[in-house]
């Protein structure tokens, strides 16, 4: 409908020639700056062990609890608290559309594991 969604920072690592992905995404009222009903979920997207390729993960969303970050980023979820989150399937859906269209994030997803 053309409002925004969510707000998406990603980071974009390659290590020993493994492509790592971190996506952080904020959820709720976006740009309202006195809200309550903000969320950030965190995810890494990359190699794991015993897996041919990548997985995507839970991961505690990270960053200095500072007041003026918590009127951006809501609360920043555990991987405990974000599995049972209401807007967890969002998130999902989010993550999954970011790897497919975001140039950025789809290469470095693309890159994956070291061979």
């Amino acid at each position: 409908d053309g409002d925004a969604w969510a707000i998406v920072r990603a980071q974009l690592h390659r290590h020993d020639g493994d492509a790592i992905t971190y996506v952080q995404a904020t959820f709720g009222s976006l740009w309202d700056e006195h809200a309550t009903d903000k969320v950030t979920f965190a995810s890494r997207i990359g190699p794991v062990e015993g897996y041919g390729g990548n997985e995507a993960g839970l991961v505690d969303a990270e960053g200095e609890a500072v007041d003026a970050e918590a009127s951006v980023f809501g609360e920043r979820l555990t991987r405990e608290r974000a599995l049972e989150h209401a807007l967890l399937p969002d998130f999902w859906e989010l993550l999954d559309w970011l790897a497919l269209q975001d140039p950025d994030i789809a290469e470095n997803v693309a890159h994956g594991p070291a061979r």
